[in-house]
Formats: C-alpha cells, structure tokens, sequence
C-alpha cells in the first residue's frame, strides 16, 4: 500500500470515528456534515470524496462490526444453539454500542429500497443468510433432521431477532438494553422453536447462552 493510500484509509477512519461518536452524542439529524468533519480535522468537501451523503456514512458505521461478527460465528464450532446464541447476542451488543440513533437511521435505509440499492446496503439478506448457513451446517453434521424447512427456519430466527430491534428502536431514545431482550430470547423462546427439527431435542445448550 502506498503512503497516499495510507493517508486516506487515515482520514476515511477519522471521518467513521467522528460520525460515529456525534451520531451516538447528538442523533443522526444533527450530526451535520460540517460538524462531522469538524470533528475529524478535514475539510467539508474531504467527507464527499469519501462518502457521498451521510446515509453512506451510517452504513459505513454498522457494516464492518457485522461483518467481523459473521465471518466470527461461521468459522467458530459448537452446537447450532450455541452457535446462533454467539450470532443474536453478538448483533444486539453492536446494536447496543453503536446507538439507537444510528440503527434507526440503517432501518430508515433499508425501507427505502431505492436508497438501499445506492448505497449497497443489505444487511438483511446477507444477515439472513447467515442464518441459513448455520442451520444447513447442522442439517449436513446431523445436529438437525434431514427435512428440516432451512429457508423457512431462518426467516422465522430472523424475523424473531429483527423483531426485537424494531422493538427497541421504538422505545423512547432506546434505553432498554438490546442485548438484554436478545439473551431472554434464546433462554425463552429459542428451545422451542428448534426442537421439532432437531435429532436430538433434548439438547438443552441452548439454555445457557454465551455472553
């Protein structure tokens, strides 16, 4: 990598860090381009050589924690339990770390498709993809029976996560703890919705979750 390219990975990181913590601060509405870039030290025009609005900026903002998290738990072992457990409770804690302002605003996005498509933003799709991932590997280990619906399965875990943060972006300045309402889901809720596909369903991993 050359110097050049060094330098503006640099100022592309002070940009993401300045938005980040000004959105966390202040929301996302006044988190303005003048004063992100204040914040990063750079001039106004220095943000749209890298991000054309702020929306890409939000994007920017969730994008490689996810991302990170995914690759984690589908090269990470343990029962599809456990795994999913690592997965839910993983996507709440970003959640929680980077604010309700700044998920609100992704959700914004993605109910956009037009603004979605621009961006590049699908969160969802790949999210539930990994889902799908994780539940053909135990259909391949064994773990669940050869018939289990994998499609089907993974839009109702999914739906059932996307639920609860839906739920928590509408609470007033989102004070309840995602992570919180996500581990009561898997102690709950999660044994039962996966016991008629496993081959062994009195697996009880699942209730005690990590994290």
């Amino acid at each position: 990598m050359t110097q050049r390219q060094q330098a503006a990975l640099e100022t592309r990181r002070k940009i993401v860090e300045a938005g980040f913590a000004l959105v966390r601060s202040g929301g996302f509405t006044e988190a303005s381009v003048e004063a992100i870039t204040h914040t990063a030290g750079v001039a106004k025009g220095t943000f749209y050589v890298h991000f054309p609005t702020k929306e890409h900026l939000a994007a920017e903002i969730c994008r490689e924690p996810y991302e990170k998290l995914s690759r984690d738990v589908m090269a990470s072992g343990g029962s599809l339990q456990r795994r999913i457990a690592r997965l839910f409770l993983g996507w709440a804690a970003i959640a929680d770390e980077t604010g309700v302002e700044c998920i609100r605003e992704l959700f914004r996005i993605m109910l956009s498709p037009a603004l979605a498509a621009d961006i590049g933003l699908t969160l969802s799709e790949r999210d539930l993809s990994v889902v799908e991932s994780l539940l053909r590997d135990a259909v391949a280990s064994g773990e669940l029976r050869a018939k289990t619906p994998v499609r089907s399965l993974a839009e109702n875990l999914f739906a059932q996560i996307r639920g609860l943060a839906t739920a928590w972006c509408m609470s007033p300045s989102g004070r309840r703890s995602l992570h919180a309402a996500a581990g009561r889901f898997l102690r709950n809720h999660l044994p039962a919705l996966l016991a008629p596909f496993l081959n062994d369903p009195e697996n009880t991993a699942v209730r005690n979750p990590p994290g």
